[in-house]
């Protein structure tokens, strides 16, 4: 028979009832101390494992960011392991002579330090002058005080100009110094010269086809005119550097700046080339936007004294008889005298119109062929003009009796209108280098080309 038994409150034993205390020190029947052990153990390890976990979830994600931020991009690891070998390629190819001179050459100026164009040109435009000759003129830019580049042909037989500033006023100044074999000239304003601006020059490095540059001149004669465009290529021709450009460029643009993007000369605009081609609908004109500017290394040459050229010196150095000659237009007799600029351009300009002039003529000759087509399915044409050489040069108006074969003869007509639009463009173009009307007049005669 099992003994009864009591249940400690304190510890849960079960003791004897025949026992009053039991081992933990609880006596029967009375109420168990709270002061001891805490009764909520339990509860504080569940808090300490709670904050554990989220110490460990914190851990891991801080290591997740870190190794994302760390790792290298798509094609770095590439890069790494390739950056050692382009590192010893670059220090075999330094210390090559080509590399030494590129190490020590200017940087390019990049587009990113250009100014705005309206900035730039604000700079530019008071440094640009017109210059007046009499029955011409050109353009011109101040490269050091009171000395103006132009081109040798704008002051070509003269050895004064007047200079007007971009403020309108006017001043007189001496032709100072031409180059020889360039189409350069500098000109010095007389006594002090005002304050003003000045541009300054690039080097051919600074110049890359495709770039843009900007033309500032005074075509027929309004001045501080600007155009824009690009570099279309440099090239060489006879011991010259030229910078072809699309920039628009006119009478009156001669001798003006061709500046870049930071408002240096890279180039002085001296001509337009203008071509006249046949073509099977008939004469066309090529290369209007044909534009040459000599390179601004040919100007820092002549400015710096570098460069062959004919110094002009004052009346009162000179000797008598050598001024007296040189005002009548006489040769010195002790040295035969080299061709004036003038005559070196009408010389050449003789020659491009002799050329053109033939091949207007073929054109001419195609006009014919057609013309013997026409009469001789055109019974009305048989009878016109008998006597002429080309009677289809006379006139482009209706002729009475012509209606009847009216497509052959609108035609002829509409090459022949062709024909006088090509001569007009080339006897402009002849005139402007200086040739002579006579010799005009004589060539047209020559190949049949009078109306």
């Amino acid at each position: 028979m099992a003994l009864p038994e009591w249940t400690c409150p304190t510890c849960h034993r079960r003791s004897p009832v025949g026992t009053s205390v039991c081992r933990c020190g609880t006596r029967r029947g009375v109420a168990p101390q709270r002061a001891g052990r805490p009764a909520n153990r339990g509860l504080v390890w569940l808090l300490a494992g709670a904050f554990s976990v989220i110490l460990l979830l914190a851990s891991a994600v801080f290591w997740l960011l870190w190794s994302r931020s760390s790792r290298p991009p798509d094609g770095a690891a590439a890069a790494a392991t390739a950056a050692p070998q382009a590192a010893s390629a670059r220090a075999r190819a330094a210390a090559s002579p080509e590399a030494v001179a590129l190490a020590t050459a200017p940087p390019r100026a990049t587009s990113a330090a250009a100014p705005e164009l309206e900035d730039m040109l604000s700079g530019v435009l008071p440094a640009v002058v017109g210059i007046d000759v009499g029955l011409g003129g050109g353009s011109g830019f101040f490269v050091a005080p009171g000395l103006v580049v132009t081109n040798r042909h704008v002051i070509a037989g003269v050895t004064e100009v007047t200079v007007r500033t971009s403020d309108g006023k006017e001043r007189p100044a001496k032709v100072y110094v031409r180059a020889r074999d360039f189409d350069l000239a500098l000109v010095q304003l007389y006594g002090a010269p005002p304050p003003h601006a000045l541009l300054p020059l690039a080097t051919l490095a600074d110049v890359r086809v495709g770039q843009e540059v900007v033309a500032v001149g005074s075509p027929l004669g309004l001045q501080n005119t600007v155009t824009r465009g690009i570099v279309s290529a440099v090239r060489t021709e006879a011991g010259v550097t030229l910078i072809q450009s699309d920039a628009a460029i006119n009478p009156g643009n001669s001798g003006g700046p061709l500046v870049d993007r930071r408002g240096r000369v890279v180039g002085v605009t001296t001509q337009v080339r203008k071509l006249v081609s046949l073509g099977r609908g008939g004469p066309v004109v090529l290369g209007e936007s044909l534009g040459f500017a000599i390179a601004s290394d040919h100007v820092r040459a002549l400015v710096d004294g570098k460069l062959a050229s004919t110094p002009f010196a004052p009346e009162s150095e000179r000797d008598p008889l050598e001024a007296l000659r040189a005002d009548l237009a006489e040769p010195a007799p002790q040295a035969p005298a080299e061709p004036s600029t003038a005559e070196a351009m009408r010389a050449d300009g003789e020659q491009i119109l002799q050329a053109r002039v033939e091949q207007l003529a073929k054109f001419a000759a195609g006009i014919d062929s057609l013309w013997a087509q026409y009469q001789a399915s055109c019974p009305e044409g048989r009878a016109a003009s008998p006597r002429d050489v080309r009677p289809w040069l006379k006139s482009t108006a209706p002729t009475a009796g012509f209606e009847a074969c009216g497509t052959g003869l609108v035609e002829v007509r509409r090459r022949a209108d062709q024909l006088k639009t090509a001569m007009g463009t080339v006897e402009e173009d002849a005139r402007r280098a200086g040739v002579l009307p006579g010799r005009v007049r004589e060539l047209r005669a020559r190949y049949g080309l009078e109306w």
